[in-house]
């Protein structure tokens, strides 16, 4: 994977629409699926104050008519200059790892660092050791539990949350799309 900086590693002005409509402790977008939800529903039960924003498809039609997450749903999926706004305008970025991709990362691993933001992910190996430094260019949690842990923890200390936006921005520059391009074609013209 590889971020194109022209779409990610940009400056934004927010409008006071942008920040009423993005602004939010914590955010996760992304298409909705039976894990997805079963871990949000859990965390606001564990943290019902928590100030949470959903965006993506299919959360209005999955959800049962019943469900807490429903009062958290923003909108469907938000894309480009909407997707940064959302990132930028939230303290932490939710991020979780499907099944197929368990010892992997996904493409949020790149966009939320790319944007300076706070990037708090399911936990893989490629992610904490490989890509990054897990707590110094990048937070993970492997349970509810430590979701809520952490959730708590990097709302509370500003200062340590934004070193890891600055350690991880650090970081994923070295996957910008026109150098992971050119180590790619360096490769092949080595062969």
């Amino acid at each position: 994977f590889a971020y194109d900086k022209n779409i990610y590693d940009k400056e934004i002005i927010f409008s006071n629409q942008d920040i009423s409509k993005y602004k939010s402790e914590v955010c996760f977008v992304g298409t909705w699926d039976k894990e997805r939800e079963l871990c949000l529903t859990k965390l606001i039960e564990l943290m019902p104050d928590l100030d949470l924003a959903i965006w993506g498809n299919l959360w209005f039609e999955m959800l049962p008519k019943n469900s807490k997450l429903r009062s958290k749903i923003r909108g469907n999926a938000i894309y480009k200059d909407d997707l940064i706004k959302a990132f930028k305008l939230s303290k932490i970025v939710l991020n979780f790892i499907r099944k197929q991709n368990t010892t992997s990362h996904n493409m949020r691993t790149m966009e939320v660092p790319a944007t300076k933001s706070f990037l708090l992910t399911q936990h893989s190996e490629e992610q904490a050791e490989i890509l990054f430094k897990e707590n110094e260019s990048i937070v993970c949690f492997d349970s509810i539990e430590k979701l809520c842990e952490k959730i708590k923890y990097y709302l509370n200390n500003k200062q340590e949350r934004e070193k890891i936006v600055l350690n991880s921005y650090n970081r994923v520059q070295e996957f910008e799309l026109k150098i992971v391009l050119k180590k790619f074609m360096e490769y092949i013209q080595s062969m």
